[in-house]
Order: structure tokens, then C-alpha cells, then sequence
């Protein structure tokens, strides 16, 4: 799916948005006034807001501060983002992916994760959803961390990205 358009009739849960413009470090006012001029002043925890709106805020995060924030803000989702309660591993983390888009979004479906095992620690994510490919990495780096087994090192390695998808290596 091409970056920053949404599917029609797709909306995401005021709990995500809000928490990933609390990650926004000392960019946070900034974020909250781009949330505001894309039309999301007033957000509700669990109220529901057209993905595109949010594709739009992104957007604007990322020409005027930067990928970087993008990043940490992705990273954030793995702190709030509703997950499934068997998820305990890295493993079952990745393979729940599509399952957790799904959870806090609503509406057609389109987008989603690929993921592909290679070894017993080595997995490639491909990203298909309309999000930016930092927003997406720091999601990927923010989940392996979380589910990461005791003294593994994580390495997230972006291999290809275009306009539509891009690969993620994750190792440990």
C-alpha cells in the first residue's frame, strides 16, 4: 500500500494516536498542534479517527521534524498497542503482527505484515501498510526489544523499502 493513504473507511483507536504523540519527546506540543491542523484536536481515548487524518499528521511530522521522531514514536506502539494475551516471545510477537494491526484499527483491511522465518533467530518483516517506513521500523524495533529473550542484542536492519513496502531483518 502507498505510503500516507489510507484505505477508505480505514480508522485507528484515540489511544494509539495519543500515545504516540505523548512519545513525541520535546516535539510533543509541536505534534499536538499538527494533530490539531489535520483535524485531530480533540481525541478520545477510545473514539475512533480516520487513518488518514493520522497519515496526514505523520506526514508533516516527518518533512518538519523528522524521521527520527517518526522512529521513537513507532517504537512507542509496542508499550501501548492492544496485543493478543498469548503473545510472550519474539516469535509469537511477529507472528501476531497482522492480528495486532487488525486489534486497533477498524474498518477495510488492507494493509498488514509479512512475516517470513529464516532461521531460529532470524525473521524478515514485510511491511505493507500506508504508515512511513520509520514509523514502521521503530514499531518492529519496539516490539523485538519487548519480547526479546534475557541478554539478546537486537538488530532491525531495513533491506529494501519503496514507495508501497519495505523489508525489515530483525536478529537477536
Amino acid at each position: 500500500m502507498t505510503q500516507f493513504v489510507a484505505h477508505p473507511g480505514s480508522e485507528i483507536i484515540g489511544q494509539a494516536i495519543m500515545t504516540m504523540a505523548e512519545s513525541g519527546g520535546v516535539f510533543k506540543r509541536r505534534i499536538y498542534g499538527i494533530l490539531a491542523d489535520c483535524g485531530l484536536k480533540s481525541i478520545d481515548p477510545a473514539g475512533w479517527y480516520e487513518v488518514q487524518l493520522w497519515l496526514n499528521a505523520l506526514k508533516i511530522v516527518q518533512h518538519r521534524i523528522g524521521d527520527n521522531t517518526l522512529f521513537l514514536m513507532g517504537k512507542e506502539v509496542a508499550n501501548t498497542a492492544q496485543t493478543p494475551p498469548s503473545v510472550d516471545s519474539i516469535e509469537t510477537v511477529f507472528a501476531m503482527f497482522p492480528a495486532i494491526y487488525v486489534m486497533n484499527h477498524r474498518g477495510p483491511q488492507p494493509a498488514s505484515w509479512r512475516i517470513h522465518k529464516l532461521t531460529e533467530r532470524e525473521y524478515r518483516l514485510t511491511n505493507l501498510s500506508p504508515y512511513p517506513h520509520e514509523f514502521n521500523r521503530g514499531i518492529t524495533v519496539g516490539f523485538a526489544e519487548k519480547f526479546k529473550p534475557k541478554g539478546a542484542v537486537i538488530s532491525v536492519v531495513t533491506e529494501r523499502e519503496d514507495s508501497e513496502t519495505a523489508d525489515y531483518r530483525v536478529t537477536w
